[in-house]
């Protein structure tokens, strides 16, 4: 008896631990499966995530590749082409158009409408130069334009002013040195017996020549009202960033690409160099984007590579202007040329800041390029090629010499604009700045009637 109770123990025992054996067994497999379903949902979830992030990132891009490939589209004139090889354009007016600039309306960088009614011709009639001291101790005078005055999109506030046919001031425009009755703050450049006044010969609304050998103005119209700068404010931006490049680094420098830069590229309708998000660019890469396509991505990084951000690096621009002595009728508020009523100049500041650029060797190599591809990247394995539509559409036409240095802009505000440096035949050198085009092909082509008429005297 007691040798069978003992083996009834012991097989009591042995169920007892199988029981015991197969539950924890069970809740092994139980926990596998959930960590199993927990993995596969985790999973689904990092993958679903990744997913929309590559579409939003390919969405940017291609937004950005849209509106680069637009604005070269456009400016290569392939739609415009043919009707004006059929046009006679001798007295340097192109037929009428409804053309975009390489910077955007409403205050942005991207391709704008530069059509409708031409405003800021002036009307025949005289009118009276307001002279101011040279800084040389002489005079210098300059005159908006003689007759009526009506330059759509100027800057700022304050009471505007028509030049009336016998030289009193009562209408819509602002002087650029408001306060001082008038005069012209910017006495860099001279105004001699020989200066012509520029009525209907161009569109532009305002505009100016400068001889660089003299520092005398051959010609102007309304050169002393104030401007919006559109994109033409980055050759500023050129020069600050490169005059400050030797202290803070070299073109090689690598400067990463950031998701604030290109929405604020997005949201402004700003045309781009087309850099991609963490796409790590040279600052060389910054330069030639911020010039050739007008690209607020590479003005931005040029900006935040020099002075950390856009505000300190307006500052800095602004400390420039009052270096070349033009703080009193030149103010900018921001690296791109986005709209803005306290961003303003006059074709004089823009001359004088062009002059300035072209005496620094980095700004006079990027400002002179043709074409230019960016370093090859992760992004853009063959990089980005660029190019100065403005200097390469220019450059077949007879302006009586060779046009070697642009830049473009558009604003709403501004109309078609450019600045540009040329040489006659003869060798001398001269700046020419031309705002308020209603159409590109009219902006590049008052360039052409400037440079081809004064290369005749």
């Amino acid at each position: 008896m007691g040798a069978q109770f003992d083996n009834d123990n012991i097989r009591r025992m042995q169920r007892m631990e199988r029981k015991k054996r197969m539950r924890t067994e069970k809740r092994r497999q139980v926990l596998f499966r959930r960590i199993l379903k927990a993995g596969f949902i985790l999973l689904t979830v990092l993958v679903l995530a990744v997913t929309v992030r590559e579409g939003v990132l390919r969405y940017i891009s291609s937004e950005q590749e849209a509106a680069r490939n637009a604005g070269k589209e456009f400016l290569t004139g392939e739609r415009e082409q043919d009707a004006y090889q059929n046009e006679d354009v001798s007295d340097g007016n192109a037929p009428d158009e409804n053309a975009l600039g390489d910077d955007a309306s409403g205050g942005n960088d991207a391709a704008g409408d530069g059509s409708g009614d031409e405003s800021g011709n002036s009307a025949a009639g005289g009118g009276n130069e307001t002279a101011g001291k040279s800084e040389g101790g002489g005079k210098a005078e300059g005159t908006g334009g003689s007759g009526n005055d009506n330059e759509a999109g100027s800057a700022g506030g304050g009471t505007n002013e028509n030049t009336a046919a016998d030289g009193t001031e009562n209408g819509n425009e602002p002087d650029a040195a408001d306060g001082n009755n008038g005069s012209i703050q910017n006495t860099r450049y001279q105004k001699t017996e020989d200066t012509q006044k520029i009525k209907d010969e161009i569109t532009s609304g305002h505009a100016v020549l400068i001889d660089m050998d003299t520092g005398n103005i051959l010609a102007l119209k309304s050169a002393r009202k104030r401007i919006v700068p559109a994109s033409m404010t980055k050759v500023l931006t050129l020069l600050v960033a490169a005059e400050h490049l030797e202290s803070i680094g070299n073109l090689k420098d690598k400067f990463k690409i950031t998701a604030e830069i290109t929405d604020y590229c997005y949201v402004n309708g700003c045309s781009v160099a087309g850099f991609a998000i963490k796409e790590k660019v040279t600052v060389r890469d910054l330069f030639y984007g911020t010039i050739l396509p007008s690209g607020a991505d590479a003005a931005i990084g040029l900006a935040e590579y020099t002075a950390g951000s856009q505000e300190a690096f307006a500052e800095m621009m602004n400390e420039k202007l009052e270096e070349l002595g033009l703080s009193q009728t030149a103010h900018f508020t921001n690296c791109v040329g986005i709209y803005d009523e306290n961003h303003y100049c006059t074709v004089l500041d823009m001359a004088a800041i062009m002059e300035a650029a072209l005496q620094n060797e980095i700004c006079r190599e990027v400002l002179s390029a043709r074409t230019y591809t960016t370093s090859k990247t992760k992004q853009h394995p063959d990089g980005i090629e660029i190019s100065n539509w403005f200097v390469r559409r220019i450059e077949d036409k007879d302006t009586g010499g060779e046009v070697l240095c642009a830049k473009t802009g558009y604003v709403e505000q501004s109309g078609n604009c450019a600045v540009s440096y040329g040489v006659d035949k003869k060798g001398r050198s001269r700046i020419c700045v031309t705002t308020n085009a209603p159409g590109t092909w009219k902006c590049i082509y008052d360039h052409v009637y400037l440079y081809q008429e004064f290369s005749k005297r």
